[in-house]
């Protein structure tokens, strides 16, 4: 095989992970979205709306931060083929990136819109551990 058939491989296996991984997260922000209806609606709580808004949120934010990481990996996997430390550098920036735009989103929703901060962490926990699995299943 030559390398840019080998890189070709290597970009088509890793855009295939990259939407493995975004199509098990849209699947989980659905299930979240339907447990928290059923959920509130069996407990007859008329701020279903907010509620739901919360954990959409949070969900949001998995799946921003999955594109950001899936975007540093993209840079790497292009730096990689240089030579030197600073091959590295996209991976590093792409998770200050996901720090901030993540950490700062959290912080936005719970501060300046109000959003309930356990609904907004459950559905941002429940997304990336969709992720989480599908890497593992895929790769483990």
């Amino acid at each position: 095989m030559k390398t840019g058939e080998v890189e070709n491989s290597q970009d088509s296996t890793l855009e295939r992970s990259i939407k493995g991984v975004l199509v098990s997260q849209c699947i989980a922000v659905v299930a979240v979205v339907v447990g928290i209806m059923l959920f509130y609606f069996l407990q007859g709580d008329d701020a279903v709306a907010m509620k739901l808004k919360a954990a959409i949120y949070g969900s949001v934010l998995a799946i921003a931060g999955t594109i950001l990481s899936a975007r540093s990996v993209r840079r790497f996997s292009q730096a990689a083929s240089k030579t030197g430390n600073s091959a590295m550098l996209p991976v590093f920036f792409g998770l200050l990136n996901k720090l901030v735009v993540v950490g700062g989103g959290i912080a936005f929703g719970l501060i300046v819109l109000g959003l309930e901060p356990i609904l907004v962490v459950t559905g941002y926990l429940v997304v990336q551990t969709a992720a989480a699995s599908q890497l593992i299943m895929n790769h483990g």
